[in-house]
């Protein structure tokens, strides 16, 4: 099931249909553990503070857990279209603070 907004984010509890359809989401976990899907098109800007904080372009900021280069590093695989995120994670040798290496 998927939840929609306006603003380009999702929750959601299953997949996408299509490949086509994940190509540009982006998966990060919020400060309060909520697993969240991005538009990496929507994002205007990231800051490092306590939290990752991502701003849309429609202005609202969304704190994660993800450190700032793990989402960086997601953004790129998503748009340079490596479809499997682990690659990028396995090319950086990274694993962030959300506890994921993807």
């Amino acid at each position: 099931m998927l939840n929609w907004t306006k603003r380009g984010i999702i929750s959601c509890e299953k997949g996408f249909n299509s490949r086509e359809e994940s190509r540009k989401m982006i998966r990060v976990i919020r400060t309060d553990g909520l697993e969240i899907l991005l538009n990496a098109d929507l994002i205007k800007t990231i800051e490092r503070n306590a939290h990752t904080t991502i701003t849309m372009t429609t202005g609202e900021k969304i704190a994660v857990k993800n450190e700032l280069d793990d989402v960086i590093i997601k953004i790129r695989a998503a748009r340079i279209g490596i479809e499997e995120e682990n690659k990028a994670h396995e090319l950086a040798g990274y694993v962030g603070r959300a506890g994921r290496s993807t």
